[in-house]
């Protein structure tokens, strides 16, 4: 609740009212202390002077179009953000190291509260090394599993774990090889059905502005099993992105000249799904990680594949100090709020965040 209060006032500008925050921190440390995510010993040595930071960084990572939920901070050497996914109940990120290990799974309630990091089955933090470059979750057979994806040089690995929410622990149960180097993953998981899918599962596959489409075996527990791709599996392609975007967009010639072009100096990032009864939309992030960050909306039931864009939304990067290091790594789509995760980092301090997008 203190975290909720906290934020709340930064949204609304109050920053200036110093004993109310004051206030928040011994309420807010304790909270925190009680997460797995961190120890007294890594942080809380004066809890006062952490929360002052955590707040400053709050503060800085505020965008004009975005709720900022949560900062997620760095723990040891994993500190660089990644994938995101969303089960419907709770919000997923990973968080690596530069070289692609240290893998760890950090999950938070929908408000992006209560952090709690997924441990493996020998209680260790990390849950193996990869780029974890996309993430999805779904519910099968009435458990959790998080598909988490790696790509390599020509190639990817989607490792499936099974989530267990009680001991908030995860547990491999099995890979897919497939013969593209991979950037997203979305399950084609159903709002209306709790995000519950058969074991003949579709998911989206996209490499650079390309989406495949593939069947996944759910009781697939082997490692390696294979997923092979063709251009017939495309559904999506972003042969004529821009120019669509810029078809639905309002503005001036020049105002949607000069937006045409920052979108066109983007490269995709992650992907994420929304579908409920007969809707499907396919969400793609676009960012150059340098401050200019694009969220483009997909109808996945129109026929024709080069013109799917319906929507398109650029996320607005307000504050100086995270503008020239703010990249969108991926989204979630929960009910009608879309949720994106960021990798910022700068001067030495980490603003990576959890944010939840204004329509």
């Amino acid at each position: 609740m203190e975290i909720e209060i906290l934020r709340n006032i930064i949204k609304k500008g109050m920053i200036k009212m110093k004993n109310v925050i004051k206030k928040t921190v011994s309420a807010i440390a304790s909270i925190v202390l009680g997460c797995s995510m961190i120890t007294t010993s890594q942080v809380f040595a004066d809890n006062s002077s952490y929360m002052k930071d955590f707040e400053e960084r709050m503060i800085a990572a505020q965008q004009a179009d975005s709720d900022l939920l949560t900062i997620v901070d760095s723990k040891e050497k994993s500190t660089c953000m990644q994938g995101m996914a969303t089960d419907g109940t709770y919000i997923y990120v990973a968080k690596i190291k530069t070289d692609d290990s240290n893998v760890r799974i950090i999950r938070y309630n929908t408000e992006g509260r209560y952090p709690t990091v997924l441990k493996n089955k020998d209680k260790k933090d990390y849950i193996g090394s990869g780029h974890a470059g996309d993430m999805t979750a779904v519910r099968y057979d009435g458990k959790t599993y998080l598909l988490i994806l790696n790509k390599y040089n020509g190639y990817s690995i989607i490792e499936k774990f099974f989530i267990d929410q009680n001991n908030e622990t995860m547990e491999k149960r099995g890979t897919y090889k497939v013969n593209k180097e991979l950037g997203g993953i979305a399950a084609e998981a159903f709002q209306n059905r709790n995000l519950s899918v058969d074991r003949y599962c579709n998911f989206y596959l996209k490499t650079g502005g390309k989406v495949y489409s593939a069947v996944l075996d759910m009781e697939a527990n082997k490692n390696n099993y294979p997923i092979n791709l063709t251009d017939a599996n495309v559904i999506v392609g972003d042969w004529k992105r821009v120019f669509n975007c810029r078809r639905v967009w309002n503005g001036t010639d020049i105002e949607l000249d000069q937006k045409a072009k920052r979108l066109n100096d983007c490269k995709s990032q992650g992907i994420g799904f929304y579908g409920s009864n007969s809707c499907k939309i396919l969400y793609m992030v676009y960012s150059d990680k340098k401050g200019e960050n694009f969220i483009i909306e997909y109808d996945l039931n129109s026929k024709d594949k080069v013109n799917r864009v319906f929507n398109a939304h650029e996320v607005t990067i307000t504050n100086k100090k995270c503008k020239d290091r703010f990249e969108m790594e991926s989204c979630v789509v929960i009910g009608t709020s879309t949720y994106y995760n960021t990798n910022c980092q700068k001067d030495g301090k980490n603003y990576d965040g959890i944010y939840r997008y204004h329509y």
